[in-house]
């Protein structure tokens, strides 16, 4: 028997608890972050039908939350500063102001 999608979705603190605890090199924390990524692919997606903009939207504010997910892990703070700085960049570029200031706020905490 097939499992729902639904059924499949991975929760962000799953995914934080198999990364501080086990790293990304386990196996089993990599599945988790992978189907986290899916999820937001697909959730992106979804929400980024209705035109080129809402695509691209829907895009970045895919990437903040992936970014985010690795500013709150103990061992990955310079990935999520290196995403930060590329969505910042591509935010910019599309003029999404909002999502360039989220980058900089959270990139000012990891400053800190």
């Amino acid at each position: 028997m097939t499992e729902s999608f639904e059924q499949l979705k991975v929760t962000e603190e799953e995914v934080l608890d198999g990364l501080n605890r086990l790293g990304i090199e386990d196996e089993s924390a990599k599945a988790l972050l992978d189907r986290f990524v899916l999820q937001l692919q697909a959730e992106s997606d979804t929400r980024g039908q209705e035109s080129g903009e809402a695509s691209a939207r829907a895009s970045l504010e895919a990437d903040f939350v992936l970014a985010s997910l690795y500013a709150k892990t103990d061992q990955y703070k310079d990935e999520a500063y290196t995403a930060l700085e590329q969505l910042f960049d591509q935010a910019s570029a599309h003029g999404f102001e909002d999502i360039t200031q989220k980058a900089l706020d959270l990139m000012d905490v990891l400053n800190q």
